[in-house]
């Protein structure tokens, strides 16, 4: 059973925010309670994907951004990222 069987309207919110991340010059969004964290997209990820796996995700440039929106918008409770994204939100999640 996938997620957007629980609940499709809430997978379709997170795809809208996830596609509006990924436009969004530092790719990252906010909305409501919610923000969105863009995966790869540039030559700049790609090179900051290789940290992962060394723990080094607190170094990426997405996480610097993406943790920036966090602290001035403590509002925020949900984090959707997909892939860089993803790791950024389950660092941030950790904090």
């Amino acid at each position: 059973m996938s997620s957007a069987e629980f609940d499709p309207a809430e997978s379709l919110e997170d795809r809208v925010g996830l596609d509006r991340a990924y436009k969004d010059p530092r790719k990252v969004y906010m909305e409501g309670d919610s923000m969105y964290v863009a995966g790869t997209s540039s030559l700049g990820d790609a090179m900051d994907d290789l940290a992962l796996p060394f723990g080094l995700t607190k170094g990426t440039q997405r996480y610097i951004d993406a943790e920036r929106v966090l602290q001035a918008n403590p509002k925020i409770r949900r984090v959707v990222g997909h892939s860089l994204g993803g790791a950024v939100s389950l660092e941030l999640g950790k904090q």
